[in-house]
């Protein structure tokens, strides 16, 4: 019997639930196949009911192998299917178990594991792009008997260096520029350029779908008619209010200081840090 989970990161979680009522289990990945098909052609007197695991199963071009494992072997197939195309390759008969866990159902499972409030819950998701499973893993080890703080858990989550780049460039939208023009002396400004570009071009989106001000919930809606073009929900939230205030020139006169810092650090008209300190005193939000 085959069995095929496939979808986004909570699969990991379907997963582990049916793996625990298999007694005994076995895993492979694209780099161990051949031992795979060795275990799943093996006389069942010698395998007896282990269960077989293939992980990662998307990284493999050909999957007709399946087709040719025999029935009274147990095979659980797990792969990352974000667009469909995936499960296109199972042409074998087999059971099908499609994860698909919205953003509502991952902060819930932050708050109720970090015990955290809902605007916590939402930033902590908006940090986490993939093993999903896993980082919730490390945020519960970490704060096991002990209160939760922000500061920490970016600190899990993220490079030291991506956190004084986020910290930096939220002080800078806020308008103040003390902490980003420290980065510029300290850090490489490269990140700090891709980051603030990305702002800047959601707001774009922001002002051109006509996107206003309203509650998380509500937001959480919109941004269902528009999600093949936004990034995380919470990521966008936080930037409407400023993009609101901002016109669609300003928006892209933003960018093209951008462009024109990385270019100037590129060509070597300009050191890094002098580059991103020019840009910073020209940002005005």
């Amino acid at each position: 019997m085959i069995t095929v989970i496939f979808g986004d990161e909570s699969r990991i979680v379907k997963l582990k639930e049916i793996l625990n009522s298999h007694k005994e289990h076995k895993s492979f990945d694209s780099d161990t196949i051949l031992e795979f098909q060795d275990e799943c052609f093996s006389s069942s007197i010698f395998g007896g009911n282990k269960t077989l695991v293939l992980r990662r199963a998307e990284e493999l071009r050909d999957l007709s192998i399946l087709s040719k494992i025999p029935k009274s072997k147990t095979v659980i197939v797990e792969g990352r299917d974000d667009k469909g195309e995936f499960i296109k390759k199972i042409k074998t008969e087999a059971e099908k178990i499609e994860c698909r866990e919205s953003n509502k159902n991952k902060i819930d499972i932050i708050m109720q594991k970090l015990n955290i409030s809902l605007e916590n819950a939402r930033e902590i998701s908006s940090l986490i792009s993939k093993n999903f499973d896993l980082e919730i893993v490390k945020l519960e080890n970490f704060f096991y008997k002990r209160d939760f703080d922000m500061e920490s858990a970016k600190k899990l989550l993220l490079s030291e260096e991506e956190v004084e780049v986020f910290k930096s460039i939220d002080e800078l939208m806020l308008g103040r520029k003390r902490l980003a023009i420290e980065y510029s002396n300290k850090g490489d400004a490269m990140p700090f350029l891709y980051a603030l570009s990305a702002i800047f071009r959601v707001m774009v989106k922001i002002k051109v779908l006509n996107i206003k001000k309203e509650s998380y919930n509500s937001f959480v809606k919109t941004h269902q008619k528009f999600k093949k073009i936004l990034p995380h929900p919470y990521f966008v939230f936080k930037n409407i209010g400023i993009a609101n205030k901002l016109s669609l020139e300003e928006i892209e006169e933003m960018i093209m200081l951008c462009l024109e810092a990385e270019s100037k650090i590129r060509k070597g008209e300009l050191p890094k840090d002098i580059a991103l300190l020019e840009l910073i005193s020209k940002i005005k939000i």
